[in-house]
């Protein structure tokens, strides 16, 4: 019964750390004939996992495979600086 009671717990706390998600960036090409990422990285803002890759593909496939779909993008160059 106390092995069941510990699974139950760790998975408890297991999700609530998958309820943080994951901050991410990318790095992309901007010409206007190859216009594409080539480089992106994933931090789980809980556990400090890190993931990266270097296509969109490979991102997308590292979405499919985590349970913690809430993202978070930022970047200044692209949303607007300080004045």
């Amino acid at each position: 019964m106390e092995k069941e009671a510990r699974a139950v717990k760790k998975k408890k706390r297991q999700q609530g750390a998958n309820a943080y998600g994951w901050a991410c960036d990318f790095e992309t090409n901007n010409d206007e004939n190859d216009c594409r990422v080539w480089c992106w990285g994933a931090e789980n803002i809980e556990t400090g996992e890190y993931r990266r890759g270097k296509t969109i593909e490979e991102f997308m496939n590292f979405l499919a495979r985590v349970p913690e779909k809430n993202l978070y993008f930022h970047n200044l160059k692209f949303d607007g600086g300080l004045s």
